[in-house]
């Protein structure tokens, strides 16, 4: 068996199809898709809670010790973002079908729906997540162990945003 990097979700599916591939990765927003062309689950990995960080806005440290007010704003923007994400459901699965090309109304809703349960409103990193690919890398790097997630993740900036009381508001309105 080997592993192949194939490319997006549809040049996966097309991949599976005509046999090049026998199995792909895929998330839960994109499971609708193989649902209907009957190929099964093999392994759920969001069913086994296992902590890992999926998402994630990342910068230097540097920058964002030279910038704190930009990545301060982004951050504003991005919690702005995830409020109208989960809360205007019409208006987001429009803006998903433009960009996306996705025409399925089921796959848009299926995606809204797992993904607006499962992006916290406070948007912090999971600690725990990282930690878990830290001990993943210390197999093959030995220095991976000595390093807790804590020194690599900075929550200061949604921190804040949660300690203004500025997510909080958003939600209440």
């Amino acid at each position: 068996m080997s592993l192949r990097p194939i490319g997006v979700l549809l040049d996966r599916v097309a991949a599976m199809q005509k046999g090049i591939v026998q199995f792909t990765v895929l998330t839960e927003a994109e499971k609708p898709i193989v649902d209907k062309l009957g190929f099964p689950v093999l392994l759920d990995l969001v069913s086994l809670k296992i902590p890992f960080p999926q998402r994630g806005i990342y910068t230097t440290a540097k920058f964002a010790k030279e910038h704190p007010d930009t990545v301060r704003r982004y951050m504003r923007a991005y919690v702005e973002a995830l409020h109208y994400f989960k809360t205007r459901k019409e208006e987001t699965i429009q803006i998903m079908r433009k960009y996306s090309r996705m025409e399925d109304r089921n796959v848009l809703e299926h995606t809204w729906s797992w993904f607006t349960q499962n992006m916290p409103e406070s948007p912090y990193p999971p600690l725990e997540g990282y930690q878990n690919v830290l001990q993943e890398m210390a197999l093959t790097n030995p220095k991976a162990a000595a390093v807790n997630a804590r020194e690599l993740v900075d929550v200061r900036f949604v921190k804040e945003l949660e300690d203004a009381g500025f997510i909080e508001n958003l939600y209440r309105k």
